[in-house]
């Protein structure tokens, strides 16, 4: 009897954990853009994430680095909104609003309540569409890229780690550090 009850348990566990499975819709834009959607009622916290073809698994060795460097400076500026005014904006509406690469993927992030999806998303999007890349911003996240680098060397462990990567993933993109 208690076999019985045991996998009548471990049944409804089963059957309770696939209901409540989240239902995830797909659309693919006319320009190739692939929208990903997931709603939840659980709170009322709006999450958009944009992930980018783009790191070091896309780029050529003469470009490395160059993913990074323009996440960085997503945030620095746009057309109609410098980086000050971004950053008051989004800190006033509560959002949060950040950007990255990682090696197979450059994101941007957005967090914000129900109540004010709609002036974040113009955010991300403003951020998406029209970042102006300033030149003293260019130039200072050049400095701080050479830095890191150059830190990155200093570090025994680390550099252990980017010497065996170059030799074992050589002809593979993944050679390259982010």
């Amino acid at each position: 009897m208690p076999a019985k009850s045991l996998l009548a348990l471990g049944l409804s566990l089963v059957l309770t954990a696939q209901a409540k499975k989240p239902v995830v819709s797909k659309a693919v834009l006319e320009n190739g853009l692939v929208v990903l959607t997931r709603s939840s009622k659980a709170n009322d916290i709006v999450a958009v994430e944009v992930l980018l073809r783009m790191g070091p698994l896309y780029e050529r060795d003469e470009e490395a680095g160059l993913s990074d460097l323009t996440q960085r400076l997503l945030l620095k500026g746009t057309e109609s909104r410098t980086a000050e005014e971004l950053a008051e904006e989004i800190e006033s509406s509560g959002a949060k609003l950040s950007s990255g690469a990682s090696r197979e993927y450059g994101y941007l992030s957005l967090l914000t309540t129900e109540d004010r999806w709609r002036e974040a998303l113009d955010l991300l999007f403003d951020v998406m569409l029209h970042p102006t890349f300033p030149e003293r911003e260019v130039e200072q996240e050049k400095q701080m890229a050479l830095r890191r680098i150059k830190a990155r060397r200093d570090r025994l462990l680390t550099r252990a780690v980017d010497l065996l990567r170059e030799a074992f993933y050589r002809p593979h993109p993944h050679h390259k550090p982010t």
